[in-house]
């Protein structure tokens, strides 16, 4: 029995205790050879599972991501990093990444519209479509 304290939850905390609840309750497949039944839990649909398919879908685009900058040079790598911000840090504009590396923001524009066509080729090339993962 799910023991809860639904008189400090507010009205959607009930509902997320509720659905839950739901997802726990079992479903009777059969009665097994000594007469007890035998039950499995019929779908259950929890944070954590939910949680697990978000993780997956994150590390398939990040591998994705990986095996698309693959296909650049180095100095596109580093533009697109910097510019998309893959590296954890904020991302930084066409200007900033010129002044970091000593160059003009046309070089890093051209470098970077290269890399990019590079990595659309790829996905074309494999068939990925980030639309319908």
């Amino acid at each position: 029995m799910i023991k809860n304290n639904w008189g400090s939850m507010s009205s959607g905390d009930r509902v997320r205790e509720m659905q839950k609840a739901e997802a726990l309750r079992c479903v009777t497949y059969g009665i097994m050879e000594d007469g007890d039944e035998f039950a499995l839990l019929d779908q259950v649909a929890d944070e954590s599972s939910l949680s697990i398919a978000e993780e997956t879908h994150k590390e398939r685009i990040a591998e994705l991501t990986h095996q698309a900058l693959e296909v650049c040079t180095a100095k596109q790598q580093a533009i697109i990093i910097r510019y998309f911000g893959l590296d954890g840090e904020p991302p930084e504009n066409d200007r900033e990444i010129a002044a970091r590396r000593g160059t003009s923001r046309n070089a890093v524009w051209i470098s970077k519209q290269a890399g990019l066509r590079r990595i659309k080729n790829f996905m074309i090339e494999n068939a990925i479509d980030l639309e319908t993962m």
